[in-house]
């Protein structure tokens, strides 16, 4: 996975030699739209590269259903084939772009946003504004309070059916090595998060120094995840 400026994302005989076969453009515009999120594939309809192209909107903001999770969804499928590379670009390389692939951290690896932001930064210089880091936090604190609640209802599935079907039933020989048991949820599980919401401003300013932490150069293209990449002109 690579972010990278506009530019980048132009340069066909750049894209070639890196072998480039996905292009997620989250600073689409308008004009060029001729779909929800198909945007100038044309472009590069000879060079065999699946296109996705993310409206801009003028306000900074996404809607997370129409957005965020179809762009990570594209992201997903991309990385499914271990020959694929993916480019994920926008106007600079720093701001709209890290905040779509921070949001396919969070959505498809489980990531907490904390520790998606600390990985990219390890490996690149970015800057999502404080809009962007407003509607992470929000996503972050939805993905989380839905993980919790998957987990208390898979334990109280399991519960009842103890409670069922009490007589205790001969214990097959195992196939492999058993996983991990599952965690006991966390006291409180159900948060409102309206409550939580309280305390977006102060997150944002951690995650502000959180993002600042890191003095890396900008460089014309970082691959910040395998087969993944991202730059600047």
């Amino acid at each position: 996975v690579s972010l990278c400026r506009e530019t980048t994302a132009m340069d066909r005989v750049k894209l070639k030699e890196m072998g480039i076969t996905h292009i997620l453009n989250t600073a689409a515009y308008k004009e060029y739209l001729q779909g929800k999120i198909d945007i100038k594939a044309e472009y590069y309809q000879e060079m065999n590269i699946t296109y996705c192209g993310v409206l801009v909107m003028v306000e900074h903001r996404f809607d997370v259903n129409n957005d965020l999770f179809p762009a990570s969804e594209f992201i997903h499928k991309a990385l499914s084939n271990t020959g694929n590379k993916l480019l994920v670009h926008c106007m600079d390389g720093v701001s709209r772009s890290a905040t779509f692939f921070l949001a396919y951290l969070m959505i498809h690896h489980e990531m907490l946003l904390e520790d998606a932001i600390d990985h990219v930064i390890d490996k690149r210089w970015i800057r999502p504004n404080r809009d962007f880091l407003k509607q992470l936090i929000t996503l972050n604190l939805n993905l989380v309070t839905q993980r919790k609640l998957q987990l208390r209802k898979q334990i109280n599935k399991d519960e009842t059916k103890n409670e069922e079907d009490p007589v205790a039933q001969p214990v097959p020989e195992p196939l492999c090595e058993p996983g991990p048991s599952i965690p006991k949820p966390e006291p409180q599980v159900t948060k409102e998060l309206s409550v939580l919401e309280s305390h977006v401003s102060q997150s944002v300013l951690q995650l502000q120094d959180r993002r600042d932490e890191y003095t890396l150069g900008c460089t014309p293209v970082t691959e910040v995840w395998p087969n993944v990449f991202t730059g600047n002109e």
